[in-house]
């Protein structure tokens, strides 16, 4: 019975949670006053998907929904801390997961708004390990499995590779999830 789940997260990270989903409707509302409806194909990313489904995951108190987000943008992320890294020290991103923000068309709030790629995973391993509950089982990364199929597939379906944004010569590429070509 839902009135009996276990309560794994404390009101701390009840409040992580909470910030998380407004920093996501706050992502959307900022760029969807910018870009209009591709922002509405760019809130499928697993990235922000992976928010939504892991202050859910919290807030709900379901540590798989928590743990299959954090699985899902793993390896994403990852490479953003290797970007960053090489950007500073060396002033340029090896991976080029983070290379897009210094294309000339890249407004400063989609910058602001890719910030999340830093802070997202240490925040949600941080949870996830102080609710006593640090494992990631074999379902979370089934799950992830799943999540990830659906997204790519509903990505590649109903999502362009690229749109023509009004006052850009070159189209704005899109490739959301991947879906198109894998880098």
């Amino acid at each position: 019975e839902e009135s009996k789940r276990k309560e794994y997260f404390s009101s701390g990270h009840r409040t992580c949670a909470t910030f998380t989903l407004l920093y996501f409707v706050a992502l959307f509302v900022l760029r969807f006053r910018e870009f209009g409806i591709e922002t509405a194909y760019e809130m499928l990313w697993g990235c922000n998907v992976s928010m939504l489904q892991a202050a859910i995951g919290v807030l709900t108190s379901r540590r798989l929904l928590v743990s299959s987000a954090i699985t899902t943008v793993l390896i994403d992320q990852l490479c953003w801390y290797v970007d960053v890294a090489g950007y500073a020290v060396c002033g340029r991103f090896p991976i080029k997961v983070a290379a897009y923000l210094l294309r000339e068309h890249v407004s400063i709030t989609k910058k602001i708004t890719a910030c999340h790629h830093l802070w997202f995973l240490p925040l949600y391993v941080w949870i996830l390990r102080s609710s006593g509950t640090g494992e990631v089982s074999l379902k979370s990364w089934a799950m992830t499995a799943v999540l990830t199929s659906y997204l790519i597939t509903f990505s590649r379906m109903f999502v362009p590779f690229d749109i023509h944004r009004p006052g850009l010569d070159d189209p704005v590429y899109l490739n959301v999830n991947l879906a198109h070509e894998f880098w």
